[in-house]
């Protein structure tokens, strides 16, 4: 049995790691080809990339034709699983439904909103694999043992500054950007390519908060 308890740490996955996970195989190698596992992932891929884009269709349908209450409804459904940066579009539209604009409608139509750019919350795995009696070898609940935050409670709840250096910060640790830039250049990029209406005074602030690296004077590997 492949030890798997490093990804505990961690509450957000590829789509390419989940279907790694689901099968218990270590991502990295399994994905490499090491054991001959590429015709096992193939159909968990088939299948995860298709329920999110089942769910990027009915988010599209929904801004067009219904409330988001009834938006909600479409969601929760056995067939869909969005990503984080859907359901945090997604809960801005909510609460500004009069303006979807380049906040999600545009979004969602856009290159950002490819499926092999999108990162998966555990809050959002597990209760898809229940909805659908998916076995997973890797449980994706709470390695701690408590109950995963409820959907509703997401950072989309936060202020938007606040919300969007909760999520570049997790999206950069966990693989965003170019290695071989420094890891605050690497939130700047992010926030740049996915909130796209901060501006730039807004970027630099919530870059500098989120950079966990406070030591000054120019890093070694830092592309300026």
């Amino acid at each position: 049995m492949t030890d798997l308890s490093h990804w505990d740490y961690t509450w957000t996955f590829s789509g390419r790691e989940v279907c790694a996970l689901i099968l218990g195989l270590e991502p990295s190698d399994a994905w490499n080809d090491a054991g001959g596992n590429s015709s096992r992932l193939v159909p968990v891929l088939r299948r995860l990339q298709e329920d999110y884009e089942r769910a990027r269709i009915s988010n599209l349908r929904c801004i067009i034709e219904t409330t988001p209450e009834k938006r909600h409804a479409y969601l929760t459904d056995m067939w869909c699983i969005e990503s984080e940066g859907m359901r945090i579009r997604g809960r801005v539209f909510d609460r500004q439904p009069e303006d979807p604009g380049r906040t999600f409608l545009t979004w969602l139509q856009s290159e950002e909103a490819r499926f092999e750019t999108q990162l998966f919350n555990r809050r959002f795995i597990l209760p898809w694999l229940e909805r659908g009696q998916l076995s997973s070898c890797y449980s994706f609940a709470d390695p701690g043992g408590r109950p995963l935050p409820d959907v509703d409670l997401d950072p989309a709840d936060l202020p938007l500054e606040l919300q969007a250096a909760n999520i570049a910060f997790r999206a950069v640790f966990n693989g965003y950007g170019d290695p071989e830039s420094t890891f605050k250049n690497r939130l700047t990029a992010y926030l740049e390519a996915n909130f796209v209406g901060l501006g730039t005074e807004a970027v630099k602030r919530i870059a500098t908060v989120s950079n966990p690296d406070k030591e000054p004077g120019r890093k070694k590997v830092a592309k300026e």
